[in-house]
């Protein structure tokens, strides 16, 4: 199953969601959410996913879904010229069509490998001293 990431109007809220379906998609995502959900569109032009062959074809063509879950109905215009429109551009990670979302799950992995870099260095001279005691 594909993971999409799911973008709430006002961007305060950010989920990943696991679906082969629409209305699978759907359902989990009202109830991550927490609100029931009007319209769907894609986040990086902002074309609305009206039925289940739309859905189907974006999780078979695209690497990297992120889909936005408007509350109310709103349509395309008024979308790109509120201010709500320059956030989501801040959101965005910053690729090219050569990339397909590389460098934003590098991003994450790098995060991650940092972490487990600090875990290390802070139980490493504890194991250090365990052994030592062990040894006596």
């Amino acid at each position: 199953m594909p993971l999409i990431k799911l973008i709430s109007f006002d961007s305060k809220t950010v989920k990943l969601i696991s679906a082969n379906s629409l209305n699978s998609f759907l359902v989990k995502a009202e109830q991550k959410l927490g609100y029931k959900i009007e319209k769907i569109l894609l986040e990086n032009d902002k074309t609305e996913i009206l039925d289940e062959e739309n859905f189907k074809n974006l999780v078979h063509n695209s690497k990297e879904i992120s889909l936005i879950a408007l509350k109310q109905l709103i349509d395309k215009n008024a979308f790109e010229n509120s201010k709500v429109q320059h956030q989501f551009q801040n959101l965005e990670p910053e690729q090219n069509e050569d990339d397909d979302g590389i460098k934003y799950f590098y991003n994450e992995y790098e995060q991650i490998l940092n972490l487990l870099q600090n875990i290390k260095n802070e139980i490493k001279p504890k194991l250090a001293k365990k052994n030592k005691f062990l040894q006596k």
